[in-house]
């Protein structure tokens, strides 16, 4: 998961990043406690920061013209699919050995491997960005639509 390390530099995404550890850590706990209402219930809670998340990255590399926003913005609907998957899963089939897995390895691994190669070249990117010019009060347009859960 990100660490202090792995910060990008911009305080809104750092900040979004250590609630999004936070929610791992907690589907970690939950699946240890061999919790599935629990564990849904915190996948749940962890795609709604997610989204939030996505929706807050992707507004600010539309605002500040960001290169890589196709690319990035692919990278978010590829986890997206993926977590959709495994909360179907979770559902359907319950706490299983692979859905615990999935949930305490693969998830974490992903966001570590995401915010070292995505977000921190979009932080040094913002940052370059920012100093450069004010901050608009709001992207333009508004913000993107935000993903639904398949269980919404």
């Amino acid at each position: 998961m990100p660490s202090e390390t792995a910060s990008v530099g911009c305080e809104v995404l750092d900040a979004q990043h250590g609630a999004i550890a936070t929610l791992l850590e907690r589907v970690r706990q939950r699946v240890e406690a061999n919790d599935p209402d629990g564990t849904a219930r915190t996948v749940n809670a962890l795609w709604d920061e997610v989204v939030n998340h996505f929706t807050t990255e992707e507004a600010l590399m539309e605002r500040f013209a960001y290169p890589e926003l196709p690319a990035h913005r692919a990278a978010h609907q590829l986890f997206l699919e993926d977590l959709r998957s495994l909360s179907a899963d979770l559902r359907a089939e319950g706490l299983t050995a692979e859905v615990a897995t999935w949930a305490c390895r693969r998830l974490p691994d992903w966001v570590t491997f995401h915010v070292e190669t995505n977000d921190v070249p979009l932080g040094r990117f913002l940052a370059r960005r920012m100093g450069a010019r004010p901050t608009p009060s709001g992207p333009p347009g508004g913000p993107p639509g935000r993903p639904k859960r398949s269980d919404a």
